[in-house]
Parts: structure tokens; sequence; C-alpha cells
């Protein structure tokens, strides 16, 4: 009952103070959209960053559709490469091709909120859990790796541990 109690109480204050120091999280979320139209649902992201000196943001990624077939092309491309034996130029080509463009559609919008920190925590959702943001990007050719040390979780509330707190009991039970 007391965690359960705990998982409903999290709130982002409490994820914010269990970030470790000159970090910050960023959760994305794949949602459905609602139109004023009925039945107009359309899939989108967003993201939200959170740090511990700053109040949170939240940032619209934009359409998943877009998203979605792009990550599906990456997935495409990473089965197609062989695993033994150096890739050919075109599949590295390619690769960086792929790298720049999710960097562009769902790192670039997060990506002023990240400059000053040493270490990203990332929760992504839906179909961004099959990207490897650390082999992303810049228009620069930087891995995002090369920036930032990367560290993935489910959710951001993986930060909060909940612990098994045992309360002595009192008197006798006969």
């Amino acid at each position: 009952f007391r965690k359960k109690r705990q998982i409903r109480e999290l709130n982002v204050d409490s994820i914010r103070a269990s970030l470790p120091g000159n970090s910050c999280l960023i959760e994305y979320l794949k949602y459905d959209y609602l139109s004023l139209q009925p039945n107009s649902a359309t899939p989108h992201y967003l993201a939200m960053v959170v740090s511990e000196s700053a109040e949170p943001v939240i940032l619209n990624i934009g359409s998943a559709a877009p998203i979605d077939e792009l990550i599906d092309l990456y997935r495409q491309h990473m089965l197609r490469v062989p695993l033994a034996g150096l890739p050919s130029d075109e599949d590295v080509e390619e690769y960086q091709d792929l790298a720049k463009e999710l960097y562009r559609r769902i790192w670039k919008p997060v990506e002023n909120h990240t400059s000053a920190k040493k270490l990203v925590l990332i929760a992504p959702d839906g179909g961004l859990n099959l990207v490897s943001f650390a082999g992303l990007l810049d228009d620069a050719g930087t891995y995002l790796i090369e920036r930032y040390p990367i560290h993935y979780l489910s959710a951001g509330r993986d930060l909060v541990r909940l612990k098994d707190v045992a309360t002595p009991a009192v008197g006798l039970l006969a």
C-alpha cells in the first residue's frame, strides 16, 4: 500500500530532486492529438525537459507519422547492414543521412535545453525506443555521444528510488 501511494504521489519536483548534478531528463511521449472534429486523432510526439535548475519545458516535436517513417527506414537500414566486416561506403552514407535527419527531427527541438549539461537522461516512447540517440549526427558530423554521456530510462519516474521503509512495531503481539 505504501509503495502504491508513493507512486501516485510522484511529481516533477520529486523527479527533479532525484536528478544527478548538472544533468537533465528528456522524456518523450507519443500521444493522440485530438482536434475539434470527432474521430480526428493524429499521433504526435512531444518532449518534456526537466533539469534541477530550471522549470520543466514541454516541446511539440511534431506529427508522429514522418518521424515513425524515418525510424522505420533507420531500423530497416540497421537490419540490412551486415554484422561481420566493415560497412560499405554506401551504407555509411545512408546511415549518416538517416542519423542527421533523425537528429533534426527529434533532437534539434530540445537541443537548447541540454547544451550546458554534463549528463543527459533519455526516456523514449513509441518508435523512439528503437533509435540509438548516441548515434545521431549533427550538421557538423558530430555524434551526440561525443557531446554528452547518455543514459536511457524507461520513464522519468525510474530516477526516484522507492524505498521500503520498515517501521518498527509497537507493543506485543501474542
